[in-house]
């Protein structure tokens, strides 16, 4: 099992370059360009719920996009295997 946790975890698809000035903290859907929220695909981060399901939506849907970097907001969440 997997635990990402702390004030943000990242994992990026992709090509990244410019997207630094983005906001780091947002919990709303996606937050801007080539930046995907794991909420955003029903992850609740709350350490007890298993969020594979959401987390591999979010690479997913980078994927599609061409790239881009998967936002962990502040929380505990817990995942078996992803598919990058």
């Amino acid at each position: 099992m997997l635990k990402f946790a702390g004030a943000g975890a990242f994992a990026s698809l992709g090509p990244t370059a410019g997207y630094a000035a983005q906001s780091q903290t947002g919990e709303s859907s996606n937050t801007g360009a080539g930046w995907l929220s794991v909420r955003a695909f029903g992850a609740r981060g709350d350490g007890a719920t298993v969020d594979t399901p959401a987390i591999n939506a979010a690479i997913e849907a980078a994927a599609k996009a061409g790239g881009g970097t998967i936002l962990f907001p502040a929380g505990v969440y817990v995942s078996y295997s992803i598919h990058l």
